[in-house]
């Protein structure tokens, strides 16, 4: 088992900004480490000391924040007024129980109580033992350290495992790191490990136990405004984009490989909209460049369909539209990232099919969805789709669906027409068992 242990350096709060001060929450970091527990390997555990060192953080910020719009009061006195909600011994009761509930909710790691012998950090101190520094005039600095050391000692004692310590303070990553790291593993038969970014721990834990399975992971929208000089006639071509990043702060190969892969799929697209089309539509309605070189634009977005079992699902949908044109062309794109291979799904692979009898399934699907909505001619699905890669579908909360471009089973007003393959309960069976086979696939690799 490998127990993640974190100092106060690693999860302070910025209280500079606007912040919620009536509630307990914990950064970014925090939340991320949690995802890495998965219950057998892994576990992260939280010092106490550090959670009674931020939450007197958060304390030191609001009586700082209280004494600025005091202090603002007085000099503009007969301006305005304040009414404090809270007391300073008010928002202490206040804090504690905010602390109390996070404590007892899923999002609290386990604790680490905070049990050192006295005589022991007496002894410490006096003898500059680390994580104590030795400086003259410095005997006594390090105390919080050598509380959050002596603790996870205790806790190793009764549970064996390799123990990595994130932190940034100096005495561990010092000549003493060694020292430490001794002292840690005669006093407890368990391994010390220290390490100060998330981005070590990570390829340390992937390289010892494999890869940490995600099950979801955040997305940001990034907003783009391209503008492009077309080829030949360099007028300006727009084009806006919506484009997905995910994060990534574990630095997983696989979440890398994915952005890689939507970039380019963004690149190809605008690189399309700004050179092809619109040039030959340009040249045969003879348009004059700087009247109408302006007027042609494009547009690419992004819908999250479904963010769990492993998976993102995405909507991708694009727009371009030429002066003088009476409407423009849309089109859309549906792809499915495995979170944790960094691979596209196919549907065959999603229900754990060979392409054949996927094909029939989607196939099926679609002639009975016709006849039951009719809202196209179901042949048309031979027409246009001969294997199972031709097929356009995406996944989503409610059921796999399956689509036609705009113009293949119905006119343009009709837009994307789809049908069901799948519907919610079905497919959150086979969402369940492609979840399970991955995690069996991981916890095979370690």
């Amino acid at each position: 088992m490998i127990y993640i242990v974190t100092d106060t350096n690693i999860l302070n709060m910025s209280y500079s900004s606007e912040c919620d001060f009536t509630k307990w929450t914990m950064n970014k970091t925090y939340y991320e480490l949690m995802k890495l527990r998965n219950g057998e390997t892994i576990d992260y555990l939280l010092p106490q000391v550090v959670l009674d060192e931020l939450v007197q953080h958060k304390r030191e910020a609001f009586a700082k924040g209280t004494d600025i719009v005091r202090k603002a009061e007085i000099n503009y006195r007969g301006l305005f007024s304040v009414k404090y909600v809270f007391t300073s011994e008010e928002y202490d009761e206040l804090l504690k129980k905010e602390v109390g509930l996070f404590c007892q909710s899923k999002d609290c790691a386990t604790l680490i109580p905070t049990r050192c012998n006295l005589q022991t950090v007496i002894d410490d101190s006096i003898n500059k033992r680390p994580p104590f520094e030795g400086e003259k005039g410095k005997g006594d600095k390090g105390f919080k350290d050598e509380l959050i050391y002596l603790s996870m000692i205790e806790y190793a004692k009764k549970n064996k495992g390799t123990y990595a310590f994130l932190t940034k303070d100096g005495i561990f990553k010092g000549p003493e790191k060694k020292n430490l790291c001794e002292r840690f593993i005669d006093e407890t038969g368990s391994e010390l490990k220290v390490f100060d970014d998330i981005e070590s721990l990570t390829n340390y834990i992937e390289s010892n136990v494999g890869h940490i399975y995600q099950d979801s992971v955040e997305v940001d929208i990034v907003k783009i405004m391209n503008i492009y000089r077309g080829y030949p006639l360099k007028n300006k071509v727009h084009i806006e984009q919506d484009m997905p990043k995910l994060v990534n702060p574990v630095q997983l190969r696989s979440i890398e490989r994915i952005n890689s892969d939507i970039k380019s799929l963004f690149d190809d697209a605008c690189k399309w909209l700004s050179e092809i089309d619109f040039v030959r539509e340009i040249e045969e309605y003879e348009m004059d460049k700087d009247e109408y070189g302006d007027e042609y634009g494009g547009n690419l977005s992004t819908t999250i369909l479904l963010n769990k079992y492993g998976l993102v699902s995405f909507l991708f949908e694009g727009y371009d539209y030429l002066a003088r044109g009476c409407h423009g062309d849309c089109s859309q794109r549906g792809i499915v990232y495995d979170i944790n291979s960094g691979e596209r799904v196919g549907f065959n692979n999603l229900i754990s099919e060979d392409s054949k009898t996927a094909y029939s399934i989607i196939r099926e699907a679609c002639y009975k969805d016709s006849e039951k909505n009719h809202k196209f001619d179901p042949t048309v699905f031979d027409e246009n789709y001969h294997s199972l890669e031709e097929v356009r579908w995406y996944l989503d909360e409610e059921g796999i669906h399956g689509f036609f471009d705009v113009y293949e089973a119905g006119g343009y007003a009709d837009g994307f027409i789809d049908f069901l393959i799948m519907d919610g309960k079905l497919t959150k069976k086979y969402l369940k068992k492609y979840s399970e086979r991955q995690k069996a696939k991981y916890a095979n690799s370690k």
